[in-house]
């Protein structure tokens, strides 16, 4: 399973190793509805309001950006996330966003020097 993963990342022995010590699995859902159910309650303390799609639009984009038509442009930015949402930037003031991203996507690597500085 390590190597499937390190395959499928493409991190280094180190990154993987960092990548690794901030998943966590949670095994307390038994089957699909549980699971599904979980993930609405997760996705829904980030959100505004009740929005019962958006676990689903969110499984959507993952699902698209994984297939062939975006092997070019795998990743997933931030517009990529709040169309899915059907949610408009403005829609998210008064808060401001504090992270200085010069390119909207933000490659795993940084995320997880991000992590180890947090």
């Amino acid at each position: 399973m390590l190597m499937k993963l390190a395959k499928f990342t493409a991190l280094d022995t180190e990154h993987l190793r960092a990548f690794l010590k901030l998943l966590e699995f949670d095994g307390n859902q038994v089957g699909y509805l549980g699971q599904r159910s979980s993930l609405a309650m997760e996705v829904g303390s980030y959100l505004a309001g009740a929005d019962i799609d958006a676990p689903i639009r969110l499984k959507e984009l993952v699902t698209r950006k994984a297939t062939s038509e975006y092997e070019k442009a795998p990743s997933i930015t931030r517009m990529d996330v709040l169309r899915a949402l059907e949610v408009a930037k403005d829609a998210l003031y008064p808060a401001l966003c504090l992270l200085p991203l010069d390119d909207p996507s933000i490659p795993a690597i940084r995320k997880l020097r991000s992590f180890k500085r947090l």
